[in-house]
């Protein structure tokens, strides 16, 4: 049984790896186009970082929201 037990941990590391890297590629994906839409308005002391840094601050307004409706 102790066999069995080692497999069942990798296979759970396995799957909240693959569960972890998802998420990341998709919120990724989020933020990479949002950013692209924010650029458009990017001119004077409204500096790519600074649309960055919003980008993110909107991003996470956003998830909570999204958990708050959902939860």
């Amino acid at each position: 049984m102790r066999v069995l037990r080692v497999y069942e941990r990798y296979f759970a590391r396995q799957v909240y790896g693959v569960f972890i890297f998802i998420l990341f590629a998709v919120l990724s994906l989020f933020v990479f186009f949002d950013l692209l839409n924010e650029l458009e308005s990017v001119a004077g002391k409204y500096t790519s970082l600074i649309a960055f840094l919003h980008v993110l601050l909107q991003r996470r307004r956003g998830s909570m929201r999204y958990c708050r409706s959902r939860c």
